[in-house]
C-alpha cells in the first residue's frame, strides 16, 4: 500500500476483481491496467479557487482576513490562522460539482488552501513595504515554535545573503497534522526559463521517533511538490482525460530537482506529529513568492507551467 497516498482509499479496482473473479470458477483474479487505463479512469486532486481579503492597518498589521471559496471537494480546510496570531477570521466555502472523478491527494486540503494563503500574507508584506520574513514574525509573536522553524529555514536558504539578478527566495508556514513546518525556497529566472537551486525545509513533530525517516519523508515530498507545482496537470475535453501517459503529463526529472535540507527540532511536551503530509503544501507558495521576489511577478494559479514558465 505504500506509495498508494490518496489512491488506495477507492476501491474501484477491489470491485471490478469481485466482479471478474464471481464468473472465473474460483481461480484468482489480478486487476493490472494499462498506464493509459490508469491516467484516464483515475481520481484526480480536487480542484480550487480560493479567495482571500484584508484590509490593513495603517501600520501594514494584519488583523484578520476573509477566505471565499469553491471546491469539487467535500470539503475545504488548511486556509485558518494557524499558527499566526491573527484574532479575526472568516470563511465562506461552497462545493460544486465538477464532473471529474476527486479523491484524497497527499496532504489533502492544506495542500491546495496554503498555495492562496501563504501566498497571500507575502503580497500583504508586499503590500506594507516589509520584509516577508519580518512581516511573518511579527504575526508569530509569542508562538516561539513557529518563529525556531521560520527561522531556521530562512537562515538556511540564506535569506539575508544578497541576491544576483533573476535570484529569488521565498517563505511558507504550516501548522496542521500536529507539525510545525516552513519551507525555503531559492529559485533562478532567466526569461521564461524557471529553476528550483534550493529547497530548505525545517519541521517540529513534537517528537520525532524515527529521524531519519522523517528526513526522508521530507525530502520524497518536497519534490512531489515541486513536480507538481512546476508542471503537473490533467486536462478534460468532451468527457476524457487529455492527458494518459507520462508524455503529456511531465513530472519532475532528476535533472531539474533541487538541492533539498531538512532540519528537524522537537517540542517533547507537544503532540506526536504527522510526517507524511506536512512536507507538500508549502512548497507552491514558498515557490510563487520567490519567483516574485525574482520577477515582480506574482502568479496565482498552478501549475506554474500554465502561466508560461518552462522547467530548466
Amino acid at each position: 500500500m505504500g506509495g498508494g497516498f490518496g489512491r488506495r482509499l477507492k476501491g474501484d479496482y477491489a470491485a471490478r476483481a469481485a466482479q471478474v473473479a464471481q464468473h472465473t470458477a474460483g481461480l484468482p483474479v489480478q486487476v493490472v491496467w494499462t498506464r493509459e487505463e490508469d491516467f484516464a479512469h483515475g481520481w484526480h486532486r480536487p480542484a480550487m479557487r480560493l479567495s482571500m481579503r484584508a484590509n490593513l492597518a495603517e501600520d501594514g498589521g494584519l488583523a484578520g482576513y476573509e477566505v471565499v471559496a469553491a471546491t469539487a471537494d467535500d470539503r475545504t480546510g488548511g486556509h485558518g490562522p494557524a499558527p499566526y496570531m491573527v484574532g479575526d477570521y472568516a470563511a465562506t466555502l461552497s462545493t460544486v460539482k465538477a464532473g471529474v472523478p476527486v479523491g484524497a491527494w497527499r496532504a489533502v486540503d492544506p495542500g491546495m488552501a496554503l498555495f492562496a494563503k501563504e501566498s497571500f500574507i507575502d503580497e500583504c508584506a508586499h503590500l506594507a513595504g516589509a520584509d516577508p520574513l519580518a512581516y511573518r514574525e511579527r504575526l508569530l509573536l509569542g508562538n516561539e515554535r513557529a518563529l525556531r522553524v521560520l527561522r531556521a529555514a530562512a537562515g538556511a536558504i540564506g535569506w539575508d545573503r544578497p541576491r544576483e539578478p533573476g535570484g529569488g527566495r521565498g517563505l511558507a508556514i504550516l501548522h496542521e497534522w500536529d507539525t510545525v513546518v516552513a519551507h525555503a525556497v531559492e529559485v533562478r529566472v532567466t526569461g521564461r526559463q524557471l529553476r528550483v537551486e534550493r529547497l530548505v525545509a525545517a519541521a517540529d513533530l513534537g517528537t520525532a521517533v524515527n529521524p531519519q525517516q522523517v528526513k526522508a519523508q521530507f525530502e520524497g515530498g518536497g519534490l512531489m511538490a515541486v513536480s507538481a507545482a512546476l508542471g503537473e496537470r490533467m486536462t478534460f475535453r468532451d468527457g476524457r482525460a487529455v492527458e494518459t501517459n507520462f508524455g503529456a503529463y511531465p513530472i519532475l526529472r532528476m535533472a531539474q530537482a533541487p538541492a533539498v535540507e531538512v532540519l528537524l527540532f522537537e517540542t517533547p511536551e507537544a503532540k506526536l506529529g504527522g510526517a507524511g503530509e506536512p512536507p507538500v503544501p508549502g512548497v507552491a507558495p514558498a515557490l510563487a513568492n520567490a519567483i516574485f521576489q525574482a520577477t515582480g511577478r506574482r502568479v496565482r494559479s498552478l501549475p506554474f507551467s500554465a502561466a508560461g514558465f518552462a522547467v530548466a
